[in-house]
Order: structure tokens, then C-alpha cells, then sequence
């Protein structure tokens, strides 16, 4: 464990107004508003002492003073960035302050968190069921040289000639990849794997495994194509699953879901064709997925693209698995489901099949696939995401364990996937004013797009999809933390400080974006209390703190000034803002 060093020292350290740390030239694409009254009183911070920068193991990053004159209560935000930490790697901060008057100020252990704030909307059991069957399944090891050129086809076979004659179907019932949609509307073309044409099928056989030991044969009906996904329903649950609902989500992803995100994340498909060779991705609903927790709306299994040569019990197709839609499993839950899981079968697709990389980071896959859901206006369970991360963020690293996990699946949690996901949106919204105006699945500026298309469409994964952008790691934190810090406040109208106001999906009529100080309305009815990021008193020594993390802190200086540095090892970039009351 590294070991970080706070340290008030009572040197000097001029201040200025707050504008230009955030808008220097690597922060040319964030520009002021012409008028922007309230704008926060920020301490200028530098370094101008022996050891600063030096080649010692330990270095002094930045000093600053504080001073009661310019206010008395200030806001702290802290972070340190590697590069190459590993995911378990935490460090220790240790404060020390000394007053103008050369008092020491009182000191205190802080208690390191191994458990997460319970708060009632965000760690409630359906959604814990949920998370610990996601665990469960991502512990499957994935072979990534698997998955290198694959042939078009699938190991679904087509069972409809067990039902009616083969010749009283169409005149002719075969297809190919090249126009797999000749079909119709409610039969797929069933290619087998490795050859070029197949049939027409409405009733299939394919496997069902998630978290099992092996996989059970189901046959199932095909409901309907449309021209994205097709609905395709085990026949055990055919009753269950009405015409109106299959029509419904075949709308929602033809028209909305499917074409924003193939905009911003890009197709499963390489040379033009799927991995199937059906043209559309298969959502297929059956109860079994209730048997991994009754909670469990859906999830995608990287495994259903490996070849079956290397994988019998691979499908290989691009499926995502659902529960049928019941009281319990709304259409609105189902849609945001879908957006999730299919950003993770795009994003598979990309780094592993075409650019033939590695699987993408945790964190980032799911802060992507978080963004997705809140992409097409199904964002209730993004936002309380959000809501976790904020009642812990001083805890909570955006790579590793954070302070509040202690295992590799403990740290996919609610709270880094809100910090993540955050990230993601910083990163769209920095890179241009991307407009989304009525009618299903349309967007406008290509920037924003683009910024979040690159880091999957490329063979880079993790930090490296960041700062393959030529933007320092250490730069993008310290932007993103501190629109953490200050977002929703009304201390600041500038836009570097603060995310797009939320809109109202016209297609979905709920929220899209957010405030991190607001009321959201859920479509369940419910609302969300957001009041920004939890702030902890700066008054504690020896103090653990996440890598790839930020700390918020409040101080008061009623009276003279405090002296501030900060130091910490060489291999990692630690920095802080130090910002008017918020």
C-alpha cells in the first residue's frame, strides 16, 4: 500500500477567481458563457518547495493557502490517478493541519468502510439479486483467442418441420446472410454454423445455461421480426408473453433502442453480418431466467459468440435472455435491460471479434452500459447508481475496490457503476453539445457521439480508451471530479462546472441526464433525493484513500489562514481543488 501525505504548512500561495484550471488549452471544447454571474472563489494551487517534483520516492504535488479573509468555509476535492494501479490498490492519506496561530487543529481516525450506506432505494434486494447473479455469471472464465474469426452461423437448430410439412411453408423456405430478412416477419433464417444459406424456421431449439453447471435444450417460438431484434419466446411461456407486448418491444427497439444505440456504441456485426447471420439480435424470453433469482430481468452471455468448436454449448448467436414481461417485470424494466445488455454484446463484439483486443474493463462495460440505459430514457436504475456512489464517493475508486470492497466481484457494485457511468457522461457532454429532438432514436452533433463510439469501437480498453485522445488521465479526473463536486450547487453557472440539465425523452416522456442536486421522479413513481456528493470533515490523519478515486472534503477557517500541501509517491498523480463554500 502506498502512503499519501497531506500536510498544512503555513507557506504562502497568492489566489485568483476559479477559471483557469479547467479552461487551459486541454479544455478548449468547455467554454464559459458569455455571462455567468455566480462563479465559485477557487485558491490557486502550486508548489514552491524543496521537495516538489523531486526524483525521491515521496513528492509534494501542490501547496496552497487559505485564507479566512477570502471566506471561511471551503470545499476540498482531492483525487489521485495511476495509470497502472492494480484494481485491489488503495493508498493512505495523512492530514496534519496547523492554524495561523500555530494551533494544531484536533485529529481523528477515520473508520475505513467495508460495508456500503443502506440506503432503501438503492441496495434493496431485487436489485442486490440482480447485481450477485451478474457477479455469478462473470465468473466464467472467457478464452478471448476463442472468439477470432468466426464464420457466419449458428449451432440454433430450426425445428419447424416437426410441426407442419417443410413444403406447405413457402414455395421456397430458404435464406442466406445476404438477405436473411426474406423470412418474413415471423420466422428467422437458421444458417448452420460455417455454411453460407439456410432455412426459413418459426420454432427453434437452442441452449439455456447462465449460471449452471450445463446447458438445457428449450424449443422456442418465433414471434416476430422485426428489423433489429426478433422476440423469440420458449414455448413453456408462450401463453405468458401476449401479441400486444411482443409488438410493443419490437417497436421499442426498432425504432428507438436499436438505432441510438447502434449511433453511439455501433452494430454487432462485422463485414455486415451478425454473428448468426439472421440479421437481427434475438431476445428471448423464458421464465428460466427467473431460476437464477426471481429478481433477474435479463443478461447477455459472451460465451453464445464463441464457436461451438471450442464451445458445445455455445448457441452462437446474438442473443440476449429475458424474463417474460409479468406484475413484477414491466415493459419499461425490460427496455432498460435491453439497452444495458446489448451494449455489452456490442462492445464484446467490438473488442474481442473485430478489433481482437481484450474484453473490455469491468468498470467501463458497465459505466457504458449504464449510460445506454439512461441513452434511451430508461434510466431508473442509472440514477440510483448515481444516488449509491454519491452517499459514498469519497470511498470509491472508478477502476479498483475503493474502501468499501475487498474482492474483485464485491467491486462491480452500485457505487462504481454510478461513478462510471458518470464518467461516461462527462466525456460525451465534454466533447460537444449533442442534441436529441423528438422522434424516436434521432441525434444531432456528431462529437459527443463520436467521443463515446470511439471507446468502443477500438482496440483500446479501460483508461487507455480515454487517453487515447491525447487528454492526461490525471486531467480527466481532475475536470470530472470536480464537476462531481460543484454539479446542481448554483454556485457556479459555468458549464466546466456543472453536467447538462436533464431533458425528457420524447419517446420514453421520462428523464434523460441529470442534476447531482435534484429531485428525480422514477417511472415507478418514486422519487430520488440527489444533494451531491457526501462530504467528510478535513480533520483525520493516516486516512485510506482510493487510487483512481477523489475525496471531498469541507474545512472552515474562521479566523487567519491554514497552509496546504499535498505529497504522495512518485508513481502516482495526486492533485486537489481547493473551491468557495458549496
Amino acid at each position: 500500500m502506498s502512503t499519501f501525505r497531506f500536510l498544512f504548512t503555513l507557506s504562502f500561495v497568492p489566489y485568483l477567481t476559479s477559471c483557469a484550471a479547467l479552461e487551459g488549452e486541454e479544455d478548449s471544447a468547455i467554454q464559459p458563457p458569455v455571462e455567468c454571474p455566480a462563479q465559485l472563489l477557487e485558491i490557486q494551487t502550486g508548489c514552491n518547495l524543496a521537495s516538489c517534483g523531486s526524483g525521491a520516492s515521496n513528492i509534494t504535488y501542490s501547496t496552497a493557502t487559505i485564507s479566512a479573509d477570502l471566506g471561511s468555509q471551503w470545499t476540498i476535492v482531492s483525487w489521485a490517478a495511476s495509470e497502472i494501479a492494480d484494481e485491489d490498490e488503495n493508498t493512505t492519506l495523512e492530514y496534519d493541519s496547523v492554524s495561523s496561530n500555530g494551533l494544531r487543529g484536533a485529529t481523528a481516525t477515520k473508520q475505513h468502510k467495508r460495508t456500503p450506506v443502506i440506503h432503501r432505494q438503492v441496495h434493496t434486494p431485487s436489485r442486490l439479486e440482480q447485481l450477485n447473479f451478474q457477479r455469478k455469471l462473470r465468473s466464467k472464465p472467457i478464452v478471448v483467442e476463442n472468439f477470432r474469426n468466426p464464420r457466419v452461423g449458428t449451432a440454433i437448430q430450426g425445428r419447424t418441420e416437426n410441426i407442419y410439412p417443410r413444403e406447405s411453408l413457402f414455395q421456397s423456405t430458404a435464406c442466406n446472410s445476404d438477405g436473411p430478412k426474406s423470412c418474413g416477419a415471423s420466422m428467422l433464417c437458421v444458417i448452420e454454423e460455417g455454411q453460407t444459406s439456410g432455412s426459413c424456421e418459426s420454432r427453434i431449439q437452442l441452449k439455456y445455461k447462465g449460471t449452471r453447471s450445463t446447458a438445457e435444450e428449450l424449443t422456442a417460438t418465433v414471434r416476430a421480426v422485426g428489423e433489429f431484434a426478433a422476440v423469440v419466446v420458449d414455448e413453456a411461456d408462450n401463453a405468458q408473453v401476449s401479441d400486444d407486448d411482443v409488438s410493443e418491444l419490437v417497436r421499442r427497439f426498432d425504432e428507438h433502442i436499436g438505432p441510438r444505440l447502434h449511433q453511439f456504441f455501433g452494430m454487432p456485426k462485422q463485414n455486415g453480418k451478425d454473428r448468426d447471420g439472421n440479421g437481427v439480435v434475438i431476445l428471448f424470453f423464458t421464465s428460466k431466467v427467473s431460476s437464477e433469482g426471481q429478481s433477474v430481468v435479463g443478461f447477455f452471455e459472451p460465451q453464445d459468440l464463441e464457436p461451438s468448436a471450442t464451445n458445445s454449448e455455445s448457441n452462437v448467436a446474438d442473443i440476449l435472455y429475458l424474463q417474460p414481461p409479468s406484475g413484477q417485470i414491466s415493459l419499461d424494466n425490460l427496455s432498460g435491460t435491453i439497452a444495458h445488455e446489448y451494449q455489452h454484446l456490442i462492445n464484446f463484439y467490438a473488442k474481442v471479434i473485430i478489433a481482437e483486443s481484450e474484453q473490455e474493463e469491468l468498470w467501463l462495460d458497465e459505466g457504458l452500459s449504464t449510460f445506454a440505459e439512461d441513452l434511451v430514457g430508461y434510466g431508473d436504475d442509472a440514477f440510483r447508481n448515481v444516488l449509491a456512489y454519491l452517499l459514498n464517493a469519497s470511498d470509491t475508486s472508478l477502476t479498483g475496490y475503493g474502501l468499501i470492497h475487498s474482492s474483485a466481484a464485491e467491486a462491480d457494485s452500485f457505487e462504481r457503476r454510478g461513478a462510471a457511468y458518470l464518467l461516461v457522461r462527462y466525456w460525451f457532454e465534454r466533447a460537444g453539445d449533442t442534441q436529441f429532438p423528438d422522434g424516436p432514436g434521432e441525434v444531432t452533433g456528431a462529437a459527443g457521439v463520436q467521443a463515446i463510439r470511439s471507446l468502443v469501437q477500438s482496440e483500446d480498453t479501460g483508461i487507455d480508451a480515454f487517453t487515447a485522445s491525447g487528454v492526461s488521465w490525471d486531467k480527466i479526473l481532475e475536470e470530472f471530479f470536480s464537476k462531481v463536486a460543484i454539479d446542481g450547487s448554483e454556485a457556479d453557472c459555468r458549464p466546466s462546472f456543472g453536467f447538462k440539465e436533464p431533458e425528457t425523452d420524447s419517446y420514453t416522456n421520462l428523464q434523460r441526464g441529470l442534476s447531482l442536486r435534484q429531485t428525480i421522479q422514477l417511472s415507478t413513481g418514486e422519487s430520488l433525493e440527489l444533494s451531491g456528493p457526501q462530504l467528510v470533515s478535513l480533520e483525520s490523519k493516516e486516512v485510506p484513500f482510493p487510487i483512481n478515486g477523489a475525496e471531498f472534503h469541507k474545512i472552515s477557517v474562521p479566523t487567519g489562514y491554514v497552509g496546504l500541501s499535498i505529497s504522495g509517491p512518485s508513481a502516482v498523480r495526486a492533485s486537489m481543488r481547493i473551491l468557495s463554500g458549496i
